[in-house]
């Protein structure tokens, strides 16, 4: 049936370096995913798994007095390092995280439920790894492998093994348990299948080490390079099911919650003397006056938006007039900017995400991850505000930032509302700003007008 010199495990053994590579680069294009707490976490467990596969390859080619006493120590090591990295994975996931290194991300605990269950098992990972380079309990016997040719394969004593077993068993329902209960409490439709996905494809991983690595080779079958493959394939599985998790996407797929009673009646235009449709696809500057009422003209502008079956989304600071106004507003979405975290994570609300005020490429990936989430429905943005912006970065970043923001917003069905506080700055800088939009707004105790309509 197979060939003398049998070419499959190299094929196979290929074959399932090529989808864990393809798994490592699905990984490190989900720059705003769900899961980026635990982006590197999943590549460090990809790169331990792939170490087991090249060590495969290298026992093929060279002698077992060479390769033998590494294949098994390196080998169960890198298995030892996947399992915990992949654990440590799900138990951020469903307790949630925090900014900063991995160390303060892992071991940042939020309970004693979390952190006896976590530090046990690390405890026993690495008493496994010590016992492994200490005593090296194992020993090789030759194994005729399926395809005809016989292979020198490490078995390993029977107290290391059960505690191989052991472990496997921990590996395949505590990661399980924690993902299928943090699934049940996130709202958003796509987050909530993608994390029981994830459960059953790393509880099928544990089996099929179990199986292939265990009870196969005590039956004297060598398929560890199949075994291999179909780990790495149920790996690859999972990334399908996060493709739309991100935690922009998942904050458009979550359900409203609460409704603003709509109106016939365009509260904002009407202010202006124009009709809603004037306002279409123009991208605004408002004018603002911070001593006056400017934040009932914006909850106006948001009311008619909604009135008129558009989604609002509002970008804002929490503790801010607009924020006191809007927020928990229902019909709309809300990134809140704030300097103390440094990537994008929920809010209290599933309609509410926290952003890094600090960081223009994320403000904007946001934006743009926003609209083409919501680009089924017409939309009107609130961008609360520019003066801030200008006083903490700048003139030149701010800029560039409003440049590449309405890059963003053209050609879409978007209203765009941008506030500036015209009293903050020098007539260059008005001019400059002003120089940028169509569309100008300006408001005072009196009220607003139409200073500019292109």
């Amino acid at each position: 049936m197979f060939p003398e010199t049998p070419i499959y495990p190299y094929f196979f053994n290929g074959l399932t370096l090529f989808i864990i590579v393809a798994s490592i680069f699905l990984i490190l294009r989900q720059k705003g995913s769900y899961f980026r707490s635990v982006q590197w976490l999943f590549v460090g467990a990809y790169i331990a798994f792939s170490v087991t596969v090249i060590l495969e390859f290298l026992r093929d080619f060279m002698e077992i007095e060479i390769i033998g006493f590494y294949y098994a120590t390196v080998g169960i090591s890198a298995i030892l390092a996947a399992n915990w990295m992949l654990t440590v994975s799900a138990v951020t996931l469903s307790y949630g995280h925090t900014s900063g290194s991995i160390i303060i991300r892992t071991f940042g605990l939020v309970s004693w439920r979390r952190i006896i269950p976590l530090s046990l098992y690390t405890v026993y990972v690495a008493t496994l790894m010590a016992y492994l380079w200490i005593l090296s309990p194992f020993h090789f016997v030759p194994i005729t492998r399926i395809y005809g040719d016989s292979i020198v394969t490490p078995i390993f004593h029977d107290l290391f093994g059960l505690g191989l077993w052991i472990l496997e068993m921990l590996f395949i329902f505590y990661p399980a348990i924690l993902l299928i209960r943090r699934a049940r409490s996130i709202r958003s439709p796509i987050a909530s299948k993608a994390l029981p996905t994830l459960a059953v494809a790393w509880a099928g991983v544990g089996m099929v080490l179990l199986l292939f690595n265990g009870v196969l080779r005590i039956l004297d079958i060598e398929m560890v390079d199949i075994g291999n493959l179909i780990s790495a394939s149920l790996f690859l599985s999972t990334m399908y099911y996060f493709r739309r998790t991100s935690l922009i996407e998942s904050l458009f797929e979550a359900p409203v919650l609460g409704t603003v009673e709509k109106t016939t009646v365009d509260r904002f235009t009407k202010e202006l003397g124009i009709s809603h449709g004037k306002i279409l696809k123009k991208k605004m500057l408002f004018e603002i006056d911070s001593s006056s009422d400017y934040e009932n003209h914006v909850k106006n502008f948001v009311d008619e938006a909604i009135g008129n079956s558009e989604l609002a989304i509002i970008f804002t600071r929490k503790g801010g007039s607009i924020y006191s106004t809007l927020a928990g507003y229902g019909g709309a979405r809300f990134f809140y900017l704030t300097p103390q975290i440094s990537y994008p994570k929920h809010g209290d609300l599933e309609t509410e995400m926290l952003i890094p005020s600090n960081d223009n490429s994320i403000i904007l990936s946001a934006l743009d991850k926003a609209l083409k989430a919501s680009r089924d429905r017409n939309v009107s943005v609130v961008y609360d505000n520019i003066s801030n912006m200008i006083i903490s970065q700048g003139m030149e970043k701010t800029y560039n930032f409003l440049n590449y923001a309405l890059e963003i917003l053209s050609g879409s069905n978007v209203n765009a509302l941008f506030l500036i506080n015209s009293e903050s700055h020098d007539s260059k800088v008005m001019s400059t700003v002003r120089g940028l939009f169509e569309f100008h707004i300006v408001q005072n105790k009196e009220g607003v007008k139409v200073a500019k309509a292109l």
